[in-house]
């Protein structure tokens, strides 16, 4: 549910990855839920239908909503060209992350599935560094691509760098 726009320019591509809409799902259902009961609190006391809500909502908010933004940021920035790789992670709770690597430093890139849950992009560098910073829940095509790019962007630097 992730979204991934992508930017390029002459000499780089800029790959923003939000996760901002994961969340909505889990929104919906609270409202809906909400919705129906008011429907019924026709024939049932509306107080329980607000104490219902304010349950559901709190619930959602305290054990799924914040360990999920905890673990995870809400939007990673990809800027790559010829060069490097910078990879910037804006969180929710904490400090912003900022990575850069250059690209003749990139040993391999795999896709591995999370025990959690998901799909993460492992960009392995020759000095022993992984990053994890490339997720989605369940589709593959956005890390593909993702990887696609960076590969490109790397045989691009590879024939500037023979010379």
């Amino acid at each position: 549910m992730e979204t991934v726009s992508i930017r390029k320019k002459v000499n780089e591509t800029i790959i923003i990855q939000n996760s901002k809409r994961v969340f909505k799902h889990l929104f919906t259902i609270i409202i809906g839920m909400y919705c129906l009961l008011n429907f019924l609190s026709i024939k049932i006391d509306i107080n329980l239908s607000y104490k219902f809500f304010s349950i559901w909502l709190f619930l959602v908010l305290f054990f799924a909503v914040r360990p999920a933004l905890k673990r995870r940021g809400i939007k990673v920035f990809l800027k790559v060209n010829n060069q490097k790789i910078i990879i910037k992670k804006q969180k929710i709770f904490g400090k912003d992350e900022e990575n850069s690597f250059l690209l003749k430093n990139i040993e391999n890139m795999v896709i591995e599935t999370e025990r959690k849950g998901g799909k993460v992009l492992v960009i392995k560098m020759s000095n022993n560094i992984e990053d994890r910073s490339i997720f989605t829940a369940d589709y593959v095509y956005d890390l593909r691509m993702i990887r696609k790019i960076i590969l490109e962007y790397k045989s691009k630097g590879e024939e500037e760098w023979n010379f």
